[in-house]
């Protein structure tokens, strides 16, 4: 439909808690940070600023760490896995 229903986040969170029951609470939540329309779904325009003040939170939190990086991703991404690689070469 080319919106991001509550069920399609409900199936994507179901990915993090496995086979349990969804929290409600859990899907309200990433709805109402996408959907800035309160329309109750998400265009991909909303989910792209969503992502961006994502990463602009994490370019900021970087810099307060004084380690600047090229690009910010997503907590608990591989490019946090690979800051730590680096620091043990």
């Amino acid at each position: 439909s080319g919106f991001i229903e509550a069920n399609e986040v409900s199936d994507l969170l179901s990915d993090v808690y496995g086979e349990d029951k969804i929290p409600s609470f859990e899907v309200d939540a990433f709805l109402q940070f996408f959907d800035s329309n309160n329309d109750g779904r998400i265009s991909w325009d909303e989910f792209e600023r969503g992502l961006g003040v994502v990463a602009d939170s994490k370019a900021k939190e970087s810099r307060r760490k004084g380690r600047l990086t090229a690009s910010a991703a997503l907590p608990g991404s591989s490019e946090e896995e690979d800051d730590d690689e680096e620091e043990d070469d």
